[in-house]
Order: C-alpha cells, then sequence, then structure tokens
C-alpha cells in the first residue's frame, strides 16, 4: 500500500466531515460537475473515496484503492471494486463515463491512467476530469504549503494546461470546461464559469477519440 493510499484509509472520516464542514466549496464543486455530468447511469468513478460526490451524482459504481475510504462508500451504496486507476479490473468498453475528482494529482502513472480510462470506456464515451489548478492563486497557495497537509504533501498539482495536453495525448477530445472556487473564503455557493484561469476547481469534459 502506498503512502497516500494508507493515509486515506487512516483518515477516511476525517476527510469525509471535511466536507461537511466546508459545505459551500462542497456545493460549489458539486454544481460544476452537474453541468458537465453526461446524461447515463453508467459510470465509474475512480477514487470514488468515501463516496460523497458519488453520492451526491447518483453514481453507483467506484473504483477505490483505500480500505477506510471503500468502506464509508460502501455504506452509501456505492458499489465498490477495490483496485488503482493504473489498472482497473473492468474489461474494454464497460462505461458510458469515466469521472475522476482531484485524484490526478496522486496518480504515480498519470499516463497508464488515462490509458486504463480510454480503454474501459465505450467508444465515444466521455472522461470527466477535475483538478485542483496549479496556476490560479489559490492553486498556488495549495502547492506552496502542501507539506503541512496530511493529504496533500503527497500531491503534485497540475495546471489546466498541463491537464488539457496530457487528455489531448492520451486520446481525448475537450468539449468543455467549467471553473469554480476563486477564493478561499466563500460567503455563498460560487456560480461556475467557463473556461479556467479564475476558479482553483477546474473540470473537464472529454470524449474519447
Amino acid at each position: 500500500m502506498t503512502d497516500i493510499v494508507s493515509v486515506y484509509s487512516q483518515k477516511a472520516l476525517a476527510y469525509d466531515q471535511w466536507f461537511k464542514d466546508h459545505h459551500l466549496i462542497f456545493q460549489s464543486e458539486l454544481l460544476a460537475l452537474k453541468t458537465l455530468m453526461p446524461a447515463t447511469d453508467n459510470i465509474l468513478e475512480v477514487g470514488v473515496g468515501t463516496g460523497v460526490f458519488a453520492e451526491a451524482l447518483q453514481i453507483k459504481k467506484g473504483l477505490e484503492p483505500a480500505e477506510g475510504m471503500a468502506a464509508l462508500a460502501k455504506k452509501r451504496g456505492i458499489d465498490l471494486v477495490q483496485g488503482y486507476a493504473e489498472d482497473m479490473p473492468f474489461p474494454d468498453s464497460s462505461f458510458d463515463a469515466v469521472l475522476m475528482i482531484t485524484v490526478l494529482c496522486f496518480l504515480e502513472n498519470p499516463n497508464k491512467a488515462f490509458s486504463e480510462i480510454r480503454r474501459v470506456l465505450k467508444p465515444d464515451g466521455q472522461c470527466i476530469l477535475a483538478i485542483l489548478d496549479k496556476a490560479t492563486p489559490l492553486g498556488q497557495l495549495y502547492d506552496e504549503h502542501k507539506h503541512t497537509d496530511a493529504y496533500f504533501r503527497y500531491a503534485r498539482f497540475f495546471t489546466a494546461e498541463e491537464c488539457i495536453t496530457l487528455l489531448t495525448q492520451s486520446g481525448f477530445k475537450i468539449m468543455d470546461t467549467r471553473q469554480t472556487i476563486s477564493s478561499p473564503n466563500l460567503q455563498d455557493i460560487e456560480e461556475p464559469t467557463e473556461g479556467h484561469g479564475k476558479g482553483c476547481f477546474v473540470v473537464f469534459k472529454s470524449v474519447r477519440v
């Protein structure tokens, strides 16, 4: 078990509580995701964690390597399969869409993970990728202070442009982009806007080509 998987397994309850304590951030991120989610129920969330997003988005299938997180996801009714993004235990062309939320920064081999995502997607299947954009002021703040955070100390943050390149080189075409969380001190749920560069939380909708 890698260090980050072990940390997430041990701190699953604290991770889950964070979304309750920071509900404006969670609801803002959720709103951005909802604007780009495809109209299908055949969706896999990779790195489903405790299932907090999957439950809210009515996603039934999840992949998660951390046992502690997986246990909470199961309690939420997620059909949970333990495994890693780089080696998914699913047949080719299994899903209409794959969702991955702030998981990219923890992957040991992003290229292999996207190759696997492409493999398990049906032709014209969609990859919905959400990241914390390192190029934004808030993203830079996260990166500068990641060594003090139990989770992010293991992260390698990407810029939105790097993600666009990675998706394109992996056989995906970017269809749409949304951004939110332009400030760490939200007073209300933030409406997502198109593009990237301002909001730290960026969602890419891409299609398998």
